[in-house]
């Protein structure tokens, strides 16, 4: 199964985001004094721990919109929520608009179409689409490098449609989309230099462009100097300040720390170091005290699974204790008289298993494949289960409710499955609350003339 890279984006940008925001117009000096190492409050916005801004509510309606199917009308119209009624907002409240983004917004309120919306002087290169286009990636990725940029152009010319803003997103993509191809940081830099220059010089106006990006593309801008790395909300600013904090760091905590201590444009700095970040490093790399401040976790885990469903796989054991007879007792009254014969009975019997998760728009279903011992196709059987499942990657809790026993052969049977998802104030993200539940009522049949019944209710806890 493919891996998720949405969760790794989501969380990547909205934590590196919320990070900044406290500290969003502070100076490198400042900062030096008393930097940045964990969540803050505060700070010119007045705003709570955890909030993120318009870097990670934009980045949200990109990422939604890919899930709907992409459409750039679409994706408009939520850029417009957004600013109207606070859509994807951390709290409601939209308190952070860039100038550039606030009149291309204004643009398509007025049905100007989204690819003219944008503005295109020199002067409109800030950083507000680079920072909202990380989730671009994964519509992006299986396309030829013509297509990429043209769709990167297109979803960057919503509000910045100079060449300059568009081929600071692009290769920001391009980065991301080797981060995806499994290549090292270094080597993907590298490359970069000669693949972006080479698809740039066909094209008159990108080749002119091509100056401003000389500390990345002829340089080894992991060389520089602090004090030689601007962090404002200049397009090229940010995209400098986001690579030299990743190549110069070995994980996410530092990588972002790195990028917010750089002061000015804190939020968006932090935001798109953090997406990429992430990617490298994956989800599990971000410091959980950070996770645990973030707002609508429901909301966010419900975005992420929609996209592709999520599998987690738990391994341990289960003990099932059988107990076969020739009839069952609640069919006594159709066996002309004849009383049920036991078989066998309180024979254990412990099993590897293999419980997968998977998690689609806040419903879980589970499939439990297991084998159990041979007996014969005649009878009925009643079990217990236990267990001791524990996850091979993070803890959870399960409330399961099956709904159906699937008869492979004498050795395989399929258990299938719903489970509730319930808040969990955990210092894991991923934690939910569930109880596992055998019920008999929901069991079917699962061999010729066999039932099961007279099954205990089992709660696990890990």
């Amino acid at each position: 199964m493919e891996k998720n890279y949405l969760k790794d984006i989501i969380y990547g940008v909205c934590v590196g985001d919320a990070l900044g925001v406290p500290v969003e117009f502070e100076s490198r000096e400042n900062l030096k004094k008393n930097p940045v190492k964990n969540m803050r409050e505060g700070g010119i916005h007045e705003q709570g721990r955890g909030t993120w801004s318009d870097d990670s509510s934009l980045t949200l309606c990109l990422a939604e919109s890919i899930i709907e199917g992409f459409d750039l009308q679409n994706l408009a119209n939520k850029f417009i929520a957004w600013e109207q009624k606070g859509y994807w907002t951390a709290r409601g409240e939209v308190f952070d608009i860039g100038n550039t983004t606030r009149q291309s917004i204004n643009n398509l309120k007025r049905e100007m179409k989204p690819t003219q919306a944008g503005g295109k002087l020199e002067i409109d290169n800030g950083n507000g689409s680079l920072m909202r286009i990380l989730p671009l990636v994964i519509l992006i990725k299986d396309m030829n490098i013509e297509d990429r940029f043209n769709l990167v152009k297109e979803v960057s010319s919503i509000t910045h449609a100079h060449s300059r803003s568009v081929l600071a997103c692009f290769y920001y993509l391009e980065f991301a989309l080797e981060i995806i191809n499994g290549k090292d940081k270094f080597e993907i830099y590298e490359n970069l230099k000669h693949n972006i220059t080479n698809f740039c010089i066909r094209d008159e106006d990108l080749k002119k462009e091509l100056i401003h990006f000389d500390r990345l593309l002829k340089g080894n801008i992991y060389e520089l100097l602090e004090e030689d790395i601007k962090s404002g909300g200049y397009v090229i600013d940010t995209v400098e300040a986001t690579f030299w904090s990743l190549l110069t760091t070995t994980n996410y905590e530092d990588a972002v720390i790195r990028a917010v201590n750089l002061g000015g444009d804190t939020d968006t700095t932090a935001a798109v170091t953090g997406g990429l970040a992430s990617l490298l490093y994956e989800f599990k790399s971000i410091p959980k005290r950070w996770l645990n401040w973030l707002p609508k976790r429901n909301e966010l885990n419900m975005l992420i699974h929609r996209y592709k469903k999520q599998q987690n796989t738990l391994l341990g054991k289960m003990t099932i204790i059988y107990k076969l007879t020739t009839i069952g007792e609640q069919d006594r009254v159709n066996a002309n008289g004849r009383d049920s014969e036991v078989l066998f009975e309180n024979l254990s019997h412990e099993l590897d298993i293999n419980l997968n998760l998977t998690n689609e728009e806040g419903v879980n279903s589970i499939s439990l494949n297991f084998n159990y011992p041979k007996y014969p196709l005649q009878g009925f059987i009643e079990c217990d289960f236990e267990s001791d499942i524990t996850s091979s990657n993070e803890n959870f809790y399960f409330l399961f409710d099956p709904y159906e026993f699937s008869y492979i052969d004498e050795n395989n049977v399929i258990i299938s499955g719903t489970l509730a998802i319930n808040k969990l104030d955990s210092e894991d993200v991923d934690c939910f609350d569930y109880e596992l539940i055998i019920n008999k009522d929901n069991c079917k049949k699962i061999i010729q003339n066999s039932t099961i019944g007279s099954v205990r209710p089992w709660i696990y806890e890990n």
